[in-house]
This record gives structure tokens, sequence and C-alpha cells, in this order.
């Protein structure tokens, strides 16, 4: 095919090495000791080592009551066991390192940019483009800010792209058994990961329905399916009581639709640019600017043989769009084909125009430096602040006091009750309202410094960084 750019990058294996090497260097200085405030990493922890310990549904029953009996839904009861086997080895070995497992995490995401670049020529078979858009994700601060996380992002993304980077033209019959494998192996660390049966469906109408070869290949076909069928049905046998109560969570409205399409335009956007340093105003602009490109760079690739490739991105994005739970960590596997089509809608625009035909690459190698610099100066931000809020010393301190002091079974009150549990193994529930019946089950409460103790508490402990009350 011919290129689009006037000046094509010759792309050649040591460039995609150049560009996971810095994406390495980058994910490990992203990287810091301890952990910063959320739920999601401490129940991952948590699950793998009741794995290890052997006492999954003690852990359930604690989660399942810190979920009932907090005042709105803040995660399923258990999260999908696919992530904890995967960091099973090393806990079981390291035990909770975090910076170890953060490394290990690290991984995923340096293998998923290894497979981006030849998944993403496969959409025109365009090398500049593909690799240009490989690069900007792989030094993308808002992609590489996950590395300081311990969560499913960047082994979901690899399990994926490895999925799809395995549907081929020239599917044979150990291939299509790996291809339902793989999918079972992402549902079992999402359930989004389901949304790879439609596009493995999408896959076959466009390449032997279509073409006519489906007659031959029958066993091929329904062997990814028969074999994701197999892996979901022991996933089922063995963790079928995990009750993921996501259900709680789906409250779609009007309002809820127009927020996520805001929050995760926003989001993607930011791939680009880091929108907070501008006015509302010059938002809007810039994010106007930025998907029209994408939309003229998706309607120039979109083709019959590519639209596997597309719809996963796209199913994934109406899925996160309609789930009403905003959370950055839902652009990481769309990011760089949404990067692509942005590029490739450049591209397009720079064809138009002969006076800039010469400097097509030129012009992505300097939004790619771009991308670099705000990311080192975003990275060195996040050094600088610290990112170590649940396992500093100060903080250490008030977990020991609790394990030394409150007896087992009492309830602790605190914004975040899955972190404590983890911490202290005391259960913990989230409330506003310290007066109703759900805060009449704690006789204890975690709050910050600044603020106010709530009536029927007094101080018990204080710390530098959070106070203990306990009822009065």
């Amino acid at each position: 095919m011919k290129n689009l750019l006037a000046t094509p990058l010759k792309v050649t294996p040591q460039l995609i090495y150049m560009v996971i090497g810095v994406c390495a260097i980058l994910g490990f200085l992203n990287i810091q000791a301890g952990h910063y405030w959320g739920g999601d990493f401490s129940l991952y922890l948590a699950q793998t080592q009741a794995l290890i310990d052997g006492n999954m549904n003690e852990l359930y029953e604690a989660n399942k009551f810190s979920m009932d009996h907090s005042e709105h839904p803040l995660g399923p009861y258990m999260y999908p066991m696919g992530f904890c086997y995967i960091l099973f080895p090393l806990v079981k070995v390291l035990g909770m390192n975090f910076f170890a497992l953060k490394v290990f995490n690290l991984i995923f995401l340096l293998g998923s940019v290894g497979l981006l670049y030849p998944i993403l020529q496969r959409l025109e078979d365009q090398k500049s483009i593909a690799f240009f858009a490989t690069a900007l994700y792989a030094v993308n601060y808002q992609i590489l800010y996950f590395a300081d996380r311990i969560g499913t992002e960047f082994s979901f993304m690899f399990f994926c792209l490895l999925a799809i980077y395995l549907m081929r033209k020239e599917m044979n019959l150990a291939r299509a058994v790996l291809v339902g494998i793989i999918i079972a192996i992402c549902y079992s660390i999402r359930v989004t990961g389901l949304l790879l049966l439609p596009t493995l469906a999408v896959f076959h109408l466009t390449h032997f329905i279509l073409d006519g070869s489906w007659k031959k290949k029958w066993a091929i076909i329904l062997a990814p399916y028969l074999f994701f069928a197999l892996g979901w049905a022991l996933y089922s046998m063995k963790f079928g009581f995990l009750d993921n109560a996501y259900e709680d969570m789906l409250k779609i409205s009007f309002e809820s639709l127009k927020n996520m399409t805001l929050f995760y335009g926003e989001a993607l956007t930011q791939l680009l640019i880091y929108l907070k340093l501008f006015p509302p105003l010059l938002k809007m602009v810039i994010a106007i600017f930025f998907f029209t490109l994408c939309f003229i760079g998706l309607f120039k690739t979109i083709k019959v043989d590519n639209l596997f490739l597309i719809a996963f991105p796209a199913f994934l994005t109406g899925l996160y769009i309609v789930f009403p739970l905003d959370s950055l960590r839902f652009i990481v596997q769309t990011a760089p084909f949404v990067l692509y089509f942005f590029i490739r809608g450049i591209a397009f625009c720079i064809n138009r125009v002969n006076s800039l035909q010469p400097f097509g690459k030129y012009i992505f190698i300097g939004l790619t430096i771009a991308a670099l610099i705000q990311t080192c100066g975003m990275t060195y931000m996040q050094r600088k602040n610290g990112t170590n809020t649940t396992f500093n010393p100060e903080i250490q301190k008030m977990y020991g006091y609790i394990k030394t002091n409150i007896p087992k079974d009492e309830i602790i009150i605190f914004r975040k009750p899955r972190v404590i549990r983890f911490f202290t193994e005391r259960n913990s529930i989230m409330v506003h309202d310290y007066q109703g019946s759900n805060a009449a089950l704690a006789n204890y409460c975690l709050i910050e410094p600044g603020e106010e103790i709530p009536q029927g508490f007094i101080l018990e402990k204080e710390w530098k960084v959070m106070r203990l009350l306990k009822r009065e």
C-alpha cells in the first residue's frame, strides 16, 4: 500500500526496541514505594493472599458485609480471580512487596507495546503511522501513570492484544484453540474480556464466512468458542460462589450517559495534552480538534478486512459510556487505537497540503517528543509529591495500633474500607451519615486531621495523617 506520508519513517526492529526501552525506563521512574489510596489494589492483594491461605470464603463474607453496609456501592463483592493467579507466585515468594509487584505489572505493559506495532500495522499496512501511534502510547503519562498502581490494566491489555494478534486469516486449529484459551484468561482478569467474543465473531464473519472459505473451516471457527466455554466452565466450578454484584452499580440514566461521554472524551483528549492547564473554552476547542481528526482517521481507515481490529475498542468504548463508573484505567485498552486514528487523521490533512507533505514524519516526531517531555514533567512532579499514602511510616504506626488495641470483631468507619481491612484485618464500612443505621454497627471511626469529630465519637488516638475516634 502507498505510504500516507511523503517522508515516511523507516521503521526497524531497533526502533521498536528503543520505544520499549524508553517505556521501561519511564515506567520504572513512575514506580514509587508503597501505594496510593484506592480500594482496588487492596482487594486484589487480599484475594491473592486468600488463595495462598485457603480462606477465600472468609474474605468473601467480610467484603460482602463491607460493601452491603457502605452507603453507596464501592465495588463488587469479589473481583475476577485471573489477576490474583498472575500475582500468586510473586506474592508467594516475596510477600506483599509493592515495588516488586509494580515492576512485575510493568512487564505486561512492555509486552503490550511489543504487540501493538504489528497489530496497528495490520489496520492499513502503514508502518510509519503504526509506529508513531505505538510510540505515543508507550511514552504517554496517561498510561504510564498506572505503572505506580497494582491493578489489572496492563495484564488485561496484554492478553487482549495477544488474542487479537493471533486472529489471522490463515488460522489453523492450534491457533484457534489458543485464542479461545486466551479469551478465557481475559475474562478471568476482567469481565469485559467477554467483548473479545463478539470481536472474534466479527473476525469470523469478515474473514471466513464472507470470503466463502467457511465450508472447510468449521472446526477452526468453532474451536475458540468451545475452548472459551470450557475455560468459563472450569472457572465457574471453582469460583462460581463469588457473586460480583456488578448489577448494584449499574444505574443507567440520560445524565450518566452524558457524564460518561464527557469524562471519557476528556480522558482520551488528554492522551494528546494535559487539559487541566487550560480554561474550559480552550479545553473544548482542543477536544473538538482532537476528535475531529480521530473521526477523519477512523473514516479513512475502516474497511471490511480490519473491521474486527476496530470492533474491540469500539465495543469497550460503548460499554464504558453505558456503564456509569468513570475511571481513567478504562482507557488503557482503547487508547492506542484512538491515537492511531488521530495520527491517521493528521496524515490525511498533511497529504491535502503540498507544502506540509515533506514535513510529515517530523510533525509526528515532534508530537512524540512533546508527549515525552510532558511525561517527564508529570513523572518529576509525582516523585516530588510522593504517592505512598497507604503504607508510609506514619500510617503504619496507625495500622499497628489498630491491630494491637482494637478487637478483631470491631467495625471501623473509613472512606477506604477495603484498604483498612487489608492492612489491619479489621472490617470497615464507608458512611457519611454518622447517625444512620449503618454507622451504628461501628464503634470506631478514622478521619483526617482537618475533619470535624462527628457527634457521638471522642478522640482515642491521633497521628500526623489520621485520627482514630471511639464511640462514646
